[in-house]
């Protein structure tokens, strides 16, 4: 038998992860991947094929610039 705190709990976490699924979008997880794979040289090709784009102008405004993406303390952390 379950205790109550258990269920109040699954409860919880369950609001939780409904509120952090929230915070993702489909275009900024897809963003995220073509920001990622350019900054790891993938070709752009590659790129818009995964993301299944018919145009590469399209594909294009999914990946992110800068340095923000290069040089951060994470990337530099190893993470």
């Amino acid at each position: 038998m379950r205790a109550p705190w258990d269920e109040a709990k699954a409860l919880q976490r369950l609001e939780e992860a409904e509120t952090a699924a929230a915070r993702f979008a489909g275009h900024s997880l897809r963003s995220g991947l073509a920001t990622s794979a350019s900054a790891n040289d993938a070709p752009g090709q590659a790129i818009q094929r995964q993301l299944r784009h018919k145009k590469f102008d399209t594909t294009m405004k999914y990946i992110r610039s800068g340095q923000l993406y290069k040089k951060n303390a994470a990337g530099m952390a190893g993470l």
